[in-house]
């Protein structure tokens, strides 16, 4: 369904010949689940963190949990418990983290090769 520029995937349980404005209205106010529109992830505030006073967050994203702090993010290990995770154990993962040069964005080389003059073999001679 597409209203006003906002598109929504019909539900498998409605049937597209049958739907009513009610339940289209209903389905286009639904939040999305995917993509651009999606809710953003979990996220909980562990504490500032004790070299810059900036917040440290336990967050859980497409790949699982992590903490992150000043755009440095550092995996959970799979055998820590999420919901036990304390600042004091975020800040080892996020100093390893950053020994690595772990951060969110990655720098990529943007610049393209100078296209190659195509060369005239055959000479008048």
């Amino acid at each position: 369904m597409l209203h006003d520029g906002k598109f929504k995937s019909i539900p498998k349980d409605d049937d597209v010949y049958t739907i009513g404005l009610e339940r289209a209205v209903e389905v286009l106010e639904m939040p999305a689940t995917r993509g651009r529109g999606a809710a953003a992830s979990e996220k909980k505030e562990l504490g500032k963190h004790p070299d810059d006073g900036k917040v440290v967050n336990l967050q859980n994203g497409r790949y699982g949990w992590y903490v992150s702090h000043n755009k440095i993010n550092a995996t959970l290990p799979k055998d820590m418990d999420p919901q036990s995770v304390t600042l004091l154990d975020a800040l080892p993962l996020i100093a390893a983290k950053a020994e690595k040069g772990g951060t969110t964005k990655k720098k990529a080389a943007t610049k393209k090769a100078p296209a190659k003059k195509a060369t005239s073999k055959a000479k008048a001679s």
